[in-house]
């Protein structure tokens, strides 16, 4: 993948999980393409990690997490087999 193509999907998945964190009222910081999600369970940190074309996150609740993108599923798949949102979907409920 371009790398251009891995930063504008990568952002596009941030905006997606800030979307959620808003309709969840969790506070959320964004600096330098690090999320950092403030939640009841405690703080969630995502990451693009750009030289492996992976998102990365680190969860109070489930540990750290490597996802890549699957083209044929348009979503972040991680070597576990977890998709990203429905992860975080099980653990921000």
């Amino acid at each position: 993948m371009e790398a251009l193509t891995f930063n504008k999907i990568a952002n596009e998945t941030f905006n997606q999980i800030i979307e959620i964190s808003d309709r969840k009222e969790f506070d959320y910081d964004l600096i330098n393409d690090v999320l950092c999600i403030y939640t009841t369970h405690g703080e969630y940190v995502v990451n693009k990690h750009a030289p492996t074309e992976q998102v990365w996150l680190s969860s109070p609740m489930s540990g750290g997490h490597h996802f890549i993108w699957d083209q044929n599923l348009k979503s972040w798949i991680s070597a576990k087999g977890q998709e990203l949102f429905d992860l975080l979907d099980k653990e921000f409920n």
